[in-house]
């Protein structure tokens, strides 16, 4: 799989499918679940650009998806059924309901076809480097999501993040956000995908650390590497220096006194503009620690 920076888009060359960006975005009428959108990506491999039909039965497709057991046949052609009904009740697909699970039917698909103008038949081509990478649907939903954008840069690097707070997935993949983080989690603990944390702004008139959403990668961003390794660098060489002048700075300025240090070197403030040693030391509990 070979992908071209084309500017502000991407192309790929090799096998890949094309997914409307509605079918992931919040809110819009066809939203789809993780499950809906494995079948049809299922589908849509199985027809050519051309000609947007394929000739299947709910049984013979619910072999062909990972989420079923094939030892229960009767139960699998079922579930496949209600996604297909409901695949069909958002507009994005058509048939006709046969007589039986093993019947073929012919199901058409919704083409996709970008509309000047219309944002929500905007598309991305997801090539099969990204489809051979798991075959959980929540987890390609999540990867589908992020790919959309983690377009190149003129650089041809993967440099455009998908911010999004880590306990807020839930409205994405129609589920709690519990079980959204859970997973998650995993995926970033798995290197299915890349997460790294954020810069951090002090907010002076309400006087607390705010930490912007975080930046979401389906491959390691180079830059963001290297960032969050001189940063971790730093943050050990202030708790050495900590460490090594606790005997030398009075024991109740220590706090306070290393922290206006550390926020002048790493953030470039002035230290008047964060208020006095005693200030900060009043106010200490109301200000969140910068680690």
């Amino acid at each position: 799989m070979v992908e071209f920076n084309t500017g502000n888009n991407t192309y790929e060359e090799g096998n890949y499918i094309l997914v409307n960006h509605k079918y992931y975005t919040e809110g819009h009428e066809q939203q789809l679940t993780p499950k809906e959108m494995y079948i049809l990506i299922t589908l849509r491999k199985m027809i050519s650009t051309y000609y947007q039909k394929t000739l299947i039965s709910f049984s013979g497709l619910s072999q062909l998806i990972s989420f079923t057991n094939h030892k229960q046949q009767s139960k699998n052609a079922e579930i496949v059924k209600h996604l297909l009904e409901s695949l069909r009740d958002k507009d994005i697909i058509s048939y006709v309901d046969p007589n039986n699970a093993h019947d073929l039917i012919e199901i058409e698909i919704e083409q996709v076809k970008y509309i000047d103008g219309d944002k929500s038949t905007a598309y991305q081509p997801v090539g099969e480097e990204i489809l051979n990478l798991t075959s959980d649907p929540v987890e390609l939903y999540i990867l589908l999501v992020v790919r959309r954008f983690n377009l190149m840069d003129k650089a041809g690097e993967f440099e455009y993040p998908f911010y999004r707070n880590k306990k807020n997935w839930g409205s994405i993949l129609l589920c709690d956000d519990r079980t959204a983080l859970k997973k998650v989690n995993k995926m970033i603990s798995n290197k299915l995908l890349y997460w790294y944390e954020n810069t951090k702004e002090y907010d002076k008139e309400n006087e607390k650390w705010k930490q912007d959403c975080g930046l979401y990668f389906i491959y390691p961003s180079p830059v963001h590497e290297k960032r969050i390794a001189e940063r971790d660098l730093k943050r050990e060489e202030y708790r050495k220096r900590k460490q090594d002048t606790s005997q030398i700075v009075p024991e109740d300025k220590q706090d306070t006194e290393w922290m206006l240090e550390l926020l002048n070197e790493e953030y470039g403030q002035d230290k008047q503009s964060w208020g006095s040693p005693d200030k900060l030391k009043s106010e200490r509990k109301e200000v969140v620690h910068p680690f």
